[in-house]
């Protein structure tokens, strides 16, 4: 983690910043979806512990559903120290 990026990191933190996590949310939608883009229309997140900059965060993703052609949700899980610590639920648009 890059805590000298000052679009993610403007203050001292001893923890990742929530939107951190959301970006990397909406990376693993584009990194699995087969379009050349998608575009997150909403983020249904739900952060249960404070994710910290001394240990791994694994990262789990589950595809839910496709409602209809080129809209996706998929459900993406953080877990620390063998613990969940986040979940969030990505709807996004995929463009071809």
């Amino acid at each position: 983690m890059d805590v000298t990026n000052q679009v993610f990191f403007d203050h001292a933190h001893d923890h990742v910043p929530g939107f951190v996590l959301l970006e990397a949310a909406a990376q693993v939608v584009q990194a699995e979806s087969s379009a050349a883009e998608t575009l997150p229309t909403s983020f249904d997140a739900h952060f249960l512990r404070y994710v910290e900059l001394d240990a791994p965060c694994w990262i789990d993703s589950l595809p839910v559903r496709r409602r209809e052609l080129g809209l996706i949700t998929t459900l993406v899980t953080g877990r620390q120290n063998g613990q969940e610590v986040f979940s969030i639920r990505v709807t996004a648009s995929e463009r071809t």
